[in-house]
């Protein structure tokens, strides 16, 4: 839980604004489907 936070800390601290609707998607998906 903590390690998938941090990376979506980074990935926002770096991401520009193109990349932020994909990313808005992304984290919308539940975390059991993304962290095995």
């Amino acid at each position: 839980m903590s390690d998938y936070g941090a990376r979506l800390a980074w990935i926002f601290s770096s991401a520009d604004e193109n990349d932020r609707i994909c990313l808005e998607t992304y984290a919308s998906i539940p975390i059991s489907q993304t962290h095995n």
